[in-house]
């Protein structure tokens, strides 16, 4: 096949076709000089929020009962839609699939099943990983 017969075969032309529109959660984080660390295994089950401009503690949220030592995975992302980052925490490996959803503004749980709900089997011991 010639070149000029090949591009001739190969020519198309793409089109973008409207599609419904999409609401979808704004992932910003708390501004970028903020990051949410999560407790290790066998420490109480806290979250702290640290200002790396400052290397100031922002925050210090109580995600589950201290007695739970199975460690805290952490995220931030706006799942109220107000535009601030709100904290979402779950326990590590032997902790259950306990989400709890923290408000960015007060640090306070979110209310109703968006703020407090398992992913799975509440008596599972396998705890959840939570990204944004």
């Amino acid at each position: 096949m010639t070149s000029s017969r090949l591009m001739q075969h190969c020519s198309t032309s793409l089109q973008l076709l409207p599609l419904e529109d999409r609401i979808v959660p704004i992932t910003q984080p708390f501004p970028a000089h903020y990051v949410a660390i999560g407790a290790d295994a066998g420490s109480a089950a806290y979250v702290t929020i640290v200002d790396t401009d400052t290397n100031q503690i922002a925050a210090t949220i109580e995600a589950y009962d201290p007695t739970m030592t199975a460690g805290v995975a952490v995220d931030l992302g706006d799942v109220t839609g107000d535009g601030v980052a709100d904290i979402i925490t779950t326990p590590g490996v032997g902790g259950a699939p306990h989400i709890r959803i923290f408000d960015g503004v007060t640090g306070g749980q979110l209310q109703a099943a968006l703020g407090n709900f398992f992913a799975g089997d509440a008596a599972a011991r396998l705890g959840a990983d939570v990204t944004t």
